[in-house]
């Protein structure tokens, strides 16, 4: 069977992590020439772009676009003379200093941040261009603060009190976020039909007026129905798994041109003997990394939490709810 030639970027690592006091990162890789047929080739050349795109509202244009790096390499020179090439494989080795200062990768529906390689090889005869791309994820890790236990308690006008507890609230994409709720009525003409958890996205984009309003919008949730309800504390764990995809959810980021932050609602709805409706939305801050994060420095999770629910006799009753009808 014919074969024929191609060009591809090869890369030692295509996730970068900041960290640590270096000013600046590595990237290195080469390009992949492969050629089944002796050719005359003009031109090997790599290019690298980081990209900063602001299109604000969905589908909306574009009001703002800069070019945050660029670089170029000729591995054949500038001459542009063709030179032959036997069968066989070429390698053309490269190095990317990255400064710690360039943003995290972004994808949204509001823009993008984008760091992309370009390869082209030009050959002469028919169908003579070779190219391949590759696009590297940058990330900053965040601080090490927001490795603590989740743990909100609260009481609704007299009538019912609660409690959330999970072992951490930085989680990676992919995780599962197990989350302990444990509820006690107060009246016994209150019950609770069931509870949500939702996890949503908020963006914030840079303009030339300073930042937008918050976009949110929810990627995931379940539900449960609660047990029947008593004067008796009622608990009970639920689970909800993060996407592993860039392409469904975003990781947390901070930079002059977006904020991401995520949070977790705990919904709990109520019926009383009058047939009224409400649900109590308790909303909690959850940080979320790459899964190519490495955290080996990191404080360990509170797996024990789970299972040492507070005593409301000596928790500190916050409220961290809001109610709606």
């Amino acid at each position: 069977m014919f074969k024929r030639d191609t060009l591809k970027i090869v890369l030692d690592d295509e996730h970068i992590l900041f960290g640590g006091t270096a000013p600046s990162r590595v990237v290195r890789g080469h390009v992949l020439l492969s050629i089944n047929s002796t050719v005359k080739i003009k031109s090997v050349d790599l290019s690298f772009e980081g990209t900063v795109v602001i299109r604000g509202k969905e589908n909306g244009s574009i009001h703002f676009q800069n070019t945050l790096l660029s670089r170029g390499w000729q591995f054949l020179g500038l001459s542009g003379e063709p030179r032959l090439f036997s069968t066989g494989i070429y390698k053309y080795h490269f190095e990317l200093l990255l400064n710690t200062s360039l943003p995290d990768s972004v994808f949204t529906k509001h823009g993008s941040i984008q760091y992309l390689f370009y390869a082209r090889a030009n050959r002469t005869g028919f169908r003579r261009t070779l190219n391949d791309t590759k696009q590297i994820y940058i990330q900053h890790p965040m601080p090490i603060e927001t490795e603590q236990a989740l743990i909100k308690t609260g009481e609704l006008e007299s009538k019912l009190r609660f409690y959330v507890l999970a072992p951490t609230s930085r989680y990676k994409l992919g995780d599962e976020i197990p989350v302990r709720i444990g509820t006690k009525p107060l009246l016994d003409d209150i019950r609770i039909t069931k509870i949500t958890l939702a996890l949503y996205e908020g963006t914030k984009y840079r303009t030339p007026n300073g930042w937008s309003s918050t976009y949110s919008h929810q990627i995931t949730g379940i539900s449960s129905p609660w047990p029947t309800s008593s004067s008796e504390l009622l608990e009970q764990t639920l689970r909800l798994y993060i996407p592993n995809t860039l392409s469904c959810i975003q990781i947390d980021c901070c930079s002059i041109f977006y904020q991401i932050k995520h949070t977790l609602d705990i919904i709990i709805n109520l019926i009383d003997e009058a047939r009224n409706r409400k649900a109590i939305v308790i909303r909690v801050p959850i940080h979320l990394a790459s899964c190519f994060t490495d955290y080996d420095n990191e404080l360990p999770s509170y797996e024990g939490v789970l299972t040492a629910p507070p005593e409301y006799a000596t928790a500190e009753l916050c409220p961290p709810y809001s109610s709606r009808a």
